[in-house]
């Protein structure tokens, strides 16, 4: 094993600094450089820039050694340490609402962070994580040969350092003659039957391209594509199509032996149902650094009506349209919990909750801005409107008012996070929901059993294409109470999705 690395990336840019030495320099410290010091903000934003970052096989190098230092000139800083800056670093150039390899490290720091807090069931000794969390992270990093997004990671993670699960696993066997699709085919595989209950390898698929003109079957993420920004179903927020009672006596997924090969390797068998079909589609979502959720276009193209924040028009909820679009563009919990969890290093005691209001209180706030109202109404009749009309408690106004008053940048926040290279959409029965840049008209909205989050699948004469994850705007649906209902009841329409 590798006791100690030394890692020298040329000239620095840096003025020396005791704060640029070896010993541990704390997320505080760094967030005070990049508040105090432009130009040393400046240069570590370019250090990531560098070459270096960018090669997948660096990765191994920096996390197996158990110390590593980063060297520029005379200054020296432990590894990790540089990683602190990586949230301050992708907020000021908001880099994580694309794919790349800043957003990896910062993926990499969250992960050490768990690590060292010996957080229950995360880690096996000597891993970095789990492999779908390792792979979904490293997308924008460059690999001479595709083959190597997989077998450069299975070495330093939870999969590849379990004992008895990689000999004679043909997913797991380094074999460079073999065919990429099928490399990534047999992980996919192996995945589903590794992980039991949940789908949760699907919430990864992201066509850049339309899936019934590529060679990958639909249902396999193809590793060697960046992200285009949009997945659904990462944060543990939703349990759309989990069972939360015994008997799990449902088949999920049907020819997937736990030994052997299936006898139809390319197609994905799985039980599910059908919940509704997408008729109207808005553009894809596009954010720069300091531009606005475009709320007001988006309402148009689905409603075909000028937008107006408190319009009486209600969804099927009973909440306000206007507000539900909000939280849709936010999907829900899942922006405000991927903004929280990608700048912090902690995790709130009651998450759901907590981002749920979060979510609604920022939703809420956006509608409340001065774009939208005359600022000279009177304080009590924005309390008043904020009350009946947005439905935020009494006891819930002061987190209100001071949410309005840092003007739209939670709501902002959240949307990039969760909307960015997604597309809003309107179903046949007056579902908001918000899915894959590659839907369109038509395409059905399903819950597969052991899927955290529906997913938007395309019927082709006499089998289906997955698109992707999507969210659908109804708590009954994503967190898994119309599964379980419908199932106690036995009333749940069981459908054998063929997918392929």
């Amino acid at each position: 094993m590798v006791a100690d690395v030394t890692l020298a990336h040329g000239g620095s840019g840096f003025s020396s600094d005791p704060a640029m030495k070896t010993e541990p320099v704390e997320h505080e410290l760094i967030g005070k450089i990049f508040d105090d010091d432009q130009e040393a903000a400046e240069c570590l934003s370019m250090l990531f820039e560098r070459d270096y970052f960018t090669r997948l096989w660096c990765v191994q190098e920096v996390v197996v050694p158990s110390q590593c230092v980063a060297k520029c000139e005379e200054l020296e800083l432990d590894f990790m340490s540089l990683l602190s800056s990586t949230p301050h670093i992708g907020m000021r150039r908001s880099s994580f609402l694309q794919e790349n390899p800043l957003t990896f490290w910062n993926i990499l720091r969250i992960l050490k962070q768990h690590n060292h807090s010996d957080s229950p069931g995360m880690l096996v000794r000597g891993s970095v994580g789990p492999l779908l969390m390792l792979l979904s992270g490293t997308r924008a990093l460059k690999a001479t040969n595709s083959r190597d997004r997989v077998f450069s990671l299975i070495g330093i993670s939870n999969e590849g350092l379990t004992p008895g699960l990689v000999e004679g696993n043909e997913a797991f066997r380094i074999d460079y003659e073999k065919n990429i699709i099928l490399v990534y085919r047999d992980l996919a595989r192996f995945m589903l039957r590794h992980t039991k209950t949940t789908l949760q390898i699907l919430t990864l698929v992201d066509h850049n391209t339309d899936p019934s003109t590529i060679l990958f079957p639909s249902w396999v993420p193809n590793w060697s594509e960046p992200r285009s920004g949009f997945t659904m179903g990462n944060e543990n927020c939703f349990a759309a199509g989990l069972f939360n009672k015994p008997p799990n006596d449902l088949a999920l997924i049907h020819d997937c032996p736990l030994v052997g090969q299936p006898i139809r390797p390319d197609v994905l068998l799985v039980d599910g149902y059908f919940v509704d079909r997408a008729i109207i589609i808005g553009d894809v979502v596009k954010f720069d650094l300091h531009e606005d959720t475009p709320v007001p276009t988006t309402w148009m193209q689905l409603f075909g009506t000028p937008f107006s924040p408190l319009s009486s028009r209600r969804y099927r909820n009973g909440e306000l349209l206007t507000l539900a679009l909000c939280k849709t563009f936010t999907a829900g919990p899942s922006g405000p919990a991927t903004a929280y969890m990608t700048t912090t290093m902690s995790i709130p005691e009651h998450p759901l909750a907590f981002f749920s209001h979060r979510a609604h209180t920022d939703a809420a706030a956006y509608l409340l801005q001065d774009q939208f109202f005359d600022p000279s109404l009177p304080t009590t009749d924005l309390a008043a409107l904020s009350e009946t009309a947005l439905e935020i408690p009494e006891t819930d106004l002061v987190a209100l008012g001071k949410a309005a008053l840092a003007g739209t940048d939670g709501f902002n926040r959240n949307a990039r996070f969760a909307s960015n290279n997604a597309r809003l959409y309107l179903t046949q029965n007056g579902y908001l929901g918000l899915g894959p840049r590659m839907m369109r008209t038509g395409d059905e909205i399903c819950v597969l059993f052991g899927g955290e989050v529906p997913f938007v699948l395309r019927r082709v004469r006499d089998h289906h294409l997955l698109i992707g994850g999507t969210y659908i705007h109804d708590d009954d649906i994503m967190l898994g109470k119309t599964t379980n209902g419908q199932r106690i009841r036995n009333e749940l329409p069981i459908v054998t999705y063929e997918i392929r």
